[in-house]
């Protein structure tokens, strides 16, 4: 992954010198294992971890030479370690190393994006309890198995911040305006048009996703391995594991830092949902004429009938329900204005909050 879009500390799980180091400490351990059982003498096992040490520089410079990455460390460590290297790597395979250290990697990089997602999660509450009763209109229409499970499960985790990415997006539309990123005094949105003020970290979140979500085909196609071990997979590993996870990892981070300075317009939510007078509501008023005793077919039509009238400017909704006697044959006028009353929707607001923070009903603190 470019610099641009890496942080140090998951940069660093992929680096080279992080990998060589693994596979030290796999070897080290293997001989441990091995002077253990009694295959390998003990003070082979204590020589490997006294004296083991490898270079950079060096591996690279012996791998121009065999074209084999494993062989080249292991003959950098045994320039090291001295005669007790011919007890190294014995009874293993390339792919035991690689596979070992590539899973060691995948575990420190999930503990990076894990407190990644603690810090998301946490501005996300924040922002929810802060904003739990403002009133907003509810749109619409608007063998490798393992490996693939885990990269599958960060292209659902990229999906998840890019759905929340794409509603930033939506919401910073010129003509909603109901929440917007942080802009700063100076920042400019255009190089053409002054007013533009553009979700540029939203944007780049969304293609950020879409490169994590490009790794699960080629995870699925690892699956089926000829004879079960062959290394076709290796080249395809050594590309997403690192970009995807380096990849997350900052968009998580930028997701976090986007939240958590969101600028929010509940005023203008209210202008939205206000103009349009009411329409939302049409569900409950169809509700409503069912439970009354009107047939659903008569009732939608009805309804229906009534919301395009206010669709095209002919009145607000409640206004002209209150004036159809169909609709007034079962609904009074004050059960026709009660439909209409925002309170409604906040009466499951303590309960999901209750479900998805606990029962504290304490908010998150920075």
């Amino acid at each position: 992954m470019i610099p641009r879009y890496s942080r140090p500390e998951m940069a660093r799980v992929w680096s080279e010198e992080n990998r060589y180091r693994i596979w030290f400490e796999i070897e080290a351990h293997a001989c441990d294992a091995q002077a253990e059982l009694g295959i390998i003498p003990e003070s082979a096992a204590r020589a490997v971890w006294q004296r083991g040490a490898f270079e950079i520089e060096r591996i690279d410079e012996i791998e121009r030479e065999t074209r084999h990455d494993v062989l080249a460390f292991l003959t950098n460590l045994a320039e090291h370690v001295g005669p007790e290297a011919r007890f190294v790597h014995q009874g293993m395979t390339s792919s035991d190393v690689l596979d070992t250290c590539l899973a060691v990697q995948l575990k420190e990089a999930a503990d990076i994006l894990l407190a990644d997602l603690d810090a998301l999660l946490a501005v996300l509450k924040r922002r929810a309890f802060e904003h739990k009763l403002t009133p907003t209109v509810g749109r619409s229409h608007g063998p490798r198995d393992r490996h693939a499970q885990f990269f599958m499960t960060l292209a659902l985790t990229a999906a998840a911040v890019e759905r929340l990415a794409t509603e930033i997006r939506h919401l910073q539309r010129t003509e909603i305006r109901e929440a917007e990123e942080y802009f700063a005094p100076g920042q400019k949105g255009s190089s053409a048009m002054p007013h533009k003020r553009n979700p540029v970290l939203a944007e780049n979140l969304t293609g950020l996703a879409r490169v994590v979500r490009a790794a699960v085909v080629p995870a699925l196609e690892n699956v089926a391995l000829w004879h079960e071990r062959d290394i076709s997979h290796s080249s395809v590993e050594r590309v997403i594991a690192p970009d995807t996870t380096i990849a997350l990892d900052f968009a998580l981070a930028r997701l976090t830092g986007l939240v958590d300075r969101l600028v929010v317009y509940p005023e203008r939510m209210r202008q939205n949902l206000e103009a349009l007078d009411g329409l939302v509501e049409s569900q409950r008023v169809l509700l409503a004429l069912t439970q009354a005793g009107m047939s659903r077919e008569d009732a939608y039509r009805a309804v229906q009938r009534n919301a395009m009238a206010a669709w095209d400017g002919k009145g607000r909704f409640s206004d002209l329900l209150e004036a159809d006697p169909e609709i007034t044959r079962f609904l009074d006028r004050q059960t026709i204005d009660g439909l209409f009353d925002l309170g409604y929707h906040f009466k499951h607001v303590e309960t999901i909050f209750a479900r998805v923070f606990g029962k504290s009903g304490k908010a998150a603190s920075r």
